[in-house]
């Protein structure tokens, strides 16, 4: 395929703020291959423009005015429903992430990114048409990390209690935290991570996170 014939990224970006607006807007100005085709200041307003507009990728905030965010987004997958949709936030919450991939998210990318990272992420969601990849790109991650893959297994044999652990991991307790709701040591709870995630073959908490979702292991 040639340049001309490169397809176009349409993107509508939503933020209540217009200086955020203007900023994303200017990052994505000079990328011949996308387009800006709508903006949104609440979450009314990014319903009606993807209901409209159908593009290909929304940068969504999901802290709005007048609607929760988590509601925006799945409003927006059922009237675009082949919208890729990147949440753009301040919050570097594995709860609020969970939520979010939950609802139907792509990616989550925090405020602050530079424009290389946020071209990087929308030609991943757009690339990713038959197996969702949720990605996380932030202040403190130096490359974008693929949360999982197309190759993400959902093992039969998670017991009870692993299960009950990936569900407190989705909500973003802390070890600590962990060991007071499940009445055990720290110890143990590491113990328990590490069976958790040799089980679902991944290395950290958000992957198990994401890998939990993608299984339906992760209830809310």
């Amino acid at each position: 395929m040639n340049a001309s014939e490169t397809k176009i990224i349409r993107v509508l970006i939503v933020d209540d703020h217009p200086m955020v607006r203007e900023g994303l807007g200017s990052m994505l100005a000079t990328a011949t291959e996308m387009e800006v085709v709508g903006e949104a200041g609440t979450g009314a307003e990014a319903i009606a423009q993807a209901e409209a507009l159908h593009p290909d990728v929304v940068l969504l905030d999901l802290q709005l005015p007048d609607v929760d965010g988590l509601i925006v987004l799945k409003q927006i997958k059922t009237v675009a429903p082949d919208a890729h949709i990147l949440i753009v936030t301040m919050h570097d919450n594995a709860a609020y992430m969970t939520q979010a991939m939950v609802g139907g998210a792509a990616g989550y990318v925090l405020k602050g990114i530079r424009r290389e990272e946020l071209l990087a992420a929308i030609h991943t969601v757009c690339a990713a048409d038959t197996v969702p990849t949720p990605i996380l790109l932030g202040r403190r991650q130096q490359q974008m990390r693929h949360l999982g893959g197309p190759d993400c297994t959902c093992p039969a044999d998670l017991s009870p209690v692993e299960l009950d652990l990936l569900q407190l991991l989705a909500q973003g307790l802390s070890n600590k935290e962990i060991s007071v709701r499940m009445h055990c040591s720290l110890g143990t709870v590491k113990k328990y991570l590490q069976r958790l995630f040799d089980k679902l073959h991944v290395s950290d908490r958000t992957r198990a996170v994401v890998a939990g979702i993608r299984c339906g292991l992760i209830v809310y």
